[in-house]
């Protein structure tokens, strides 16, 4: 009989000799046992050291719905039973697991979306992860789910269980349209509602007060344009700017004689804008033909008229007034200031005596034909003139032509001046 526990307890029936056998430890070896999943393992023998070559065998012994799957570590296979010879300390692993089933996924929505699973199969095992995705078409959004599954989470991720149906729950969203108004004038909603649809098409129109003018638009909307078609797609946050003043920018054409305007940059709507336009018409002796020519008004918008008072004279000082009424927007004016000059002709004998003008006639071509003050025969400033003096008389032959106040003469005849500034024009002539 051999006996392998210490202590051990015998019992004597006769003489009896006891041999008592040691090993070294060197050769003895242990064998560890892990376990995953649902199970247990034996050992036969079961004991805490092997001696170097003796036998044990393992048996895996799965608990109710957990069945047997494989052995990991130093044994191998799926067998429920392996017997190693220990010549090395061991490990193993028996790995247990429950039978695989098939399960079916049913997706349900109500309201307008759609749900997404990935990976995207007929059928799933109790050990696969799907992961499902609830996503809204415009205009809606996610609320819950409903069916075997519950939260407000658009994304959850399953291990199926059981054949699973899932419901997710979309709801139509609801936009709002918010207006806000700075200065005088009202904003109208068509149609005009509490709450807007996703797609939704709304007119949204700004109406200035009297004595206010639309600005702009800012928020969802931008622009100057008083009427504008919107489609709701978001909560929309709107301002309208109304403003009583406009703002006037004037501009006058370059002149070589100074002319000063006078007039309010900026107005109340409705109002009048006068412009006051000055220059000394008579100035160190010599007299300065001005008027206004053009007057354009920018945008049009009804401005293509307005009113221009004659030239008023007093002491050497000479005013022109623009006027336009009921100013209802901004405006852009450009005045046209227009020179005039005066060219007067005499001609001389040799002797200095002047030519009475009904025995030697000077002719002009163009003649003048501009009325400035009231004075007639006036030439825009830079007209090209020819000037024409008789080549003979019965005593007289002529000489040249000069510009009174200038020292420099030309013998041509006819002859043509570039015209820019009041003066008389001498014809000079000899004696035969």
């Amino acid at each position: 009989m051999v006996v392998n526990v210490n202590p051990a307890t015998i019992q004597i029936l006769e003489d009896t000799k006891l041999e008592v056998v040691f090993i070294n430890i060197a050769d003895c070896y242990s064998l560890s046992v892990d376990i995953s999943g649902e199970g247990s393992v034996t050992k036969n023998p079961d004991k805490d050291y092997y001696v170097k070559g003796e036998a044990v065998t393992i048996f895996a012994v799965p608990k109710p719905g957990w069945y047997f799957d494989h052995w990991e570590g130093d044994a191998a296979g799926s067998s429920t039973s392996k017997t190693f010879t220990m010549d090395s300390d061991k490990y193993v692993k028996a790995v247990f697991k429950t039978p695989l089933y098939y399960y079916v996924l049913t997706r349900f929505t109500e309201g307008r979306g759609h749900i997404t699973k990935e990976p995207s199969k007929p059928y799933y095992t109790s050990e696969e992860t799907v992961t499902i995705r609830a996503i809204p078409e415009p205009g809606w959004y996610f609320d819950h789910w409903e069916g075997d599954i519950s939260g407000t989470e658009a994304t959850v991720s399953l291990r199926l269980q059981k054949d699973t149906t899932v419901i997710a729950v979309f709801k139509e969203c609801t936009y709002t349209i918010n207006v806000n108004i700075i200065g005088g004038g009202t904003v109208t909603l068509a149609p005009e509602k509490d709450y807007y649809r996703y797609g939704d098409v709304v007119a949204v129109s700004a109406n200035p007060a009297p004595g206010w003018l639309f600005d702009s638009w800012s928020g969802s909307l931008s622009g100057s344009n008083l009427s504008h078609l919107i489609t709701v797609n978001q909560d929309m946050n709107i301002t309208a700017k109304f403003k009583d003043k406009v703002q006037i920018s004037f501009n006058k054409s370059a002149t070589d004689h100074h002319v000063w305007a006078d007039y309010l940059t900026s107005i109340n709507v409705g109002s009048d804008l006068v412009i006051n336009l000055g220059w000394y018409y008579i100035q160190n002796g010599q007299t300065y033909y001005l008027k206004v020519d053009n007057v354009s008004i920018s945008p049009y918008n009804g401005y293509s008229s307005y009113s221009l008072s004659p030239v008023s004279l007093d002491n050497g000082y000479a005013t022109q007034t623009i006027t336009i009424e009921n100013v209802q927007t901004e405006l852009n004016i450009n005045v046209v200031i227009g020179e005039y000059v005066k060219v007067n002709t005499i001609a001389y004998r040799a002797d200095g005596t002047v030519f009475p003008s009904s025995f030697l006639k000077i002719t002009q071509s163009p003649a003048p034909s501009y009325t400035v003050y009231e004075t007639s025969g006036l030439y825009k400033k830079g007209e090209r003139v020819t000037f024409s003096a008789p080549p003979y008389t019965q005593a007289h032959v002529f000489h040249y032509w000069r510009w009174e106040g200038d020292s420099i003469w030309t013998s041509n005849n006819p002859v043509t001046y570039t015209i820019n500034k009041s003066g008389t024009l001498g014809a000079y002539y000899d004696e035969l």
